[in-house]
């Protein structure tokens, strides 16, 4: 009677062990179900769909991503350039910004701007109409008609004689 019951207790141990390495891989399965869930979940809200939508090709849609990436920081790095040469005074900064060669300025991840100088000198170097040429100006003179002692004189008269 004893060996009969060391074979029992041998098979309710082995039905034991099934037993727990089923719920195990059942966890793990749940787990990783959740997982996908949670990255499909990311992918549709980088990627702009609805639930119902297909993911499709995801290294195409990663591609299209990045090149609009590039897009909109080549974009920003223009606009600092641009606004660079708007800052420059004495430049007619229409025709320099024409003129520049902008592949050598470069622009690094913090918005500092290096050979802006250098661009700038060499296109003024060539073409010497980037430089504006001040005018002699008259400074601005007020003119206050109340205060003048000839009465004789006319508006446009004042005005022509200040310019």
């Amino acid at each position: 009677m004893g060996e009969p019951n060391t074979n029992a207790s041998t098979e309710t141990e082995a039905k034991a062990e099934p037993q727990t390495a089923e719920p195990q891989k059942q966890t793990q399965a749940d787990q990783n179900a959740e997982k996908l869930s949670t990255y499909e979940t990311a992918l549709r809200k980088i990627f702009k769909l609805a639930d119902g939508e297909e993911l499709g090709d995801i290294d195409g849609k990663l591609t299209e991503l990045e090149a609009e990436h590039e897009k909109l920081i080549s974009a920003t790095k223009d606009k600092l350039i641009t606004a660079s040469l708007n800052a420059l005074d004495g430049y007619n900064t229409k025709l320099l910004a024409r003129l520049i060669d902008k592949s050598k300025i470069t622009v690094d991840e913090n918005g500092n701007i290096t050979g802006l100088e250098e661009a700038v000198k060499a296109v003024s170097d060539e073409f010497p109409a980037v430089i504006k040429k001040e005018a002699a100006k008259k400074p601005f003179v007020a003119i206050n008609p109340a205060q003048q002692t000839s009465t004789s004189q006319t508006m446009n008269d004042l005005i022509r004689s200040h310019r």
